[in-house]
């Protein structure tokens, strides 16, 4: 038997649990890899729609002439350069934000996280850097809305919060952006 070549079975075993543990770190890396890669993807799409959201809001706002109502939650109001005496409704509902329109109702988003106390998806301050209330201040007052857009991940591991800021330039507010004027 001394001249014998080949393995012994403890080799053998030996080199097979090897072989397993090389297989197992190698598949939790791969594992590993594709959910951060799934995540960061969720994480895209995540941002992409919040940027569409707060964009077209905030392209919806800009030109507006009249406030009718204005809440934490909602803001109704008038733009006579695209419709006259048309109202518009930008609305929080649960998970949603809709643009309404002449009384027909259009998703701009879902997936909306839920709002802290004290968070509201718009506020609205005059020039001096104080509220504007659309019930009291006369709409030339008003200098700013805050928009902040709170959306939750796929997965439900936390929130995104995303804002932006209109100032509204067909109000004549002193110091705020001029409407673009096409007869000079």
């Amino acid at each position: 038997m001394k001249g014998q070549k080949g393995l012994t079975l403890i080799e053998v075993v030996v080199s097979l649990v090897l072989l397993g543990i090389i297989v197992l770190v190698a598949g939790f890396g791969l594992v590993q890899g594709m959910q951060a890669y799934i995540m960061s993807r969720n994480n895209a799409d995540l941002v992409q729609k919040a940027q569409f959201t707060l964009n077209r809001i905030r392209l919806e706002l800009i030109s507006m002439d009249s406030v009718v109502a204005a809440g934490n939650d909602s803001i109704t109001y008038t733009d006579n350069e695209k419709v006259l005496n048309t109202q518009y409704t930008l609305a929080r509902s649960g998970n949603q934000i809709t643009l309404t329109v002449g009384g027909q109702s259009y998703l701009l988003t879902d997936q909306l996280a839920a709002y802290g106390t004290g968070e509201t998806l718009f506020s609205y301050t005059k020039d001096d850097g104080t509220a504007w209330n659309a019930g009291t201040d006369d709409f030339r007052n008003l200098y700013s809305i805050d928009i902040r857009v709170a959306l939750s991940r796929p997965d439900m591991s936390g929130t995104f919060p995303f804002e932006t800021a209109v100032n509204p330039r067909g109000n004549g507010a002193r110091n705020g952006p001029k409407a673009i004027r096409y007869d000079l």
